[in-house]
């Protein structure tokens, strides 16, 4: 395999790859001339590694929700940006990936164990609390 290969998808080399993200799988030899964004995220959510990072862009690289800044293909934690996307769409579901945004991984995984009407009641309790009992968690 070359030394520097180029994904064919979102024209990334190795080298920017392991320069924005060294936790990054980059170029297992598996995916030949894909990178492991393009190869596994292309699928999931229909977009690629380019695509992504054009999205993250487009909220100034900050979670959708609590606004802390992140950044894409870091795992899990904190930092770690997460493609959101509408339940029962992308991977398996047989329908496009309807994507909402990029969330932080707390974020994302908050949102994937709730549902509208707990994030409603949840809401309506804070406020009876007053702002300072919400503000102060």
């Amino acid at each position: 395999m070359p030394a520097n290969r180029i994904c064919k998808v979102c024209e990334f080399s190795e080298e920017e790859v392991k320069e924005y993200c060294p936790e990054d799988k980059g170029f297992p030899v598996s995916y030949g001339d894909l990178c492991s964004v393009c190869k596994n995220g292309r699928p999931r959510y229909g977009l690629n590694r380019r695509e992504q990072l054009e999205l993250l862009a487009s909220q100034d690289n900050k979670c959708k929700i609590c606004k802390t800044e992140v950044k894409l293909h870091q795992g899990r934690g904190k930092v770690s940006g997460q493609i959101d996307h509408a339940p029962g769409t992308g991977a398996g579901t047989g329908k496009p990936a309807d994507v909402r945004g990029v969330l932080c991984f707390t974020c994302n995984k908050n949102l994937s164990d709730s549902n509208i009407t707990w994030l409603k009641a949840a809401v309506k309790y804070l406020e009876e609390h007053g702002e300072d009992y919400a503000s102060s968690r």
